[in-house]
């Protein structure tokens, strides 16, 4: 419906027509904001009530779908403890790994919005998330995602001692992981030229 509105506002030329559209898009957003506000209160009480007799899988899938709940209304660090739980708690589950992506997404959006400090914090919790997900699925194109995401991090912030560490994450035999290695290693130089550059120096000239 967002998608479907949001195109019909690009299309027209009407302001009347837009400003009508602009009200729906609204509407469309806050109705769906109470709707997923609703489940998550729904799924809270349904987990209140689970007990040991009761099917785990469903307990898990009801776990994750909270967390993913939580995303949806921006509500990081509910979102990231819920799905960081779930995921710990199904290692090798299915559930395990979907919860695991929900996490990463919520840490993140973090990152965009966080200072130095809570920056460095979150940076920590991604690479112990990276960590478990290959540990736990070293195949899963999900796990490099992860691994590959702090990896990149690092080196936008030009630490490229740290991007080096958390690039043992990823292995090298993988196609992810000798591209991360080309990236970094041509970061490096870059690095490199710009300060010889600084000193008066060109790296590029053999005399």
């Amino acid at each position: 419906t967002f998608e479907i509105l949001r195109q019909q506002r690009e299309e027209t030329k009407d302001e009347a027509e837009k400003a009508k559209l602009d009200s729906q898009i609204k509407q469309a957003e806050d109705d769906n904001k109470q709707e997923v506000a609703a489940i998550g209160e729904l799924l809270v009480k349904a987990l209140s009530l689970y007990t040991e007799e009761d099917n785990r899988s469903q307990l898990q899938e009801a776990r994750y779908l909270l967390s993913y709940t939580y995303l949806k209304r921006d509500l990081l660090w509910e979102a990231a403890a819920t799905a960081g739980f779930t995921a710990k708690s199904s290692a090798g589950e299915s559930w395990g790994l979907q919860s695991g992506m929900i996490c990463l997404n919520s840490y993140q959006r973090m990152l965009q919005q966080a200072d130095g400090p809570r920056k460095d914090f979150i940076l920590e919790q991604l690479r112990q998330l990276a960590e478990f997900l290959l540990k736990t699925w070293p195949a899963a194109e999900e796990s490099q995602q992860a691994a590959r995401l702090l990896v990149q991090l690092t080196m936008i912030e030009g630490n490229f001692e740290k991007a080096g560490e958390y690039m043992q994450l990823v292995p090298a035999s993988t196609a992810v992981g000798g591209k991360l290695r080309r990236q970094l290693g041509l970061s490096l130089w870059e690095s490199y030229s710009k300060k010889l550059a600084g000193a008066g120096d060109n790296p590029n000239d053999p005399a």
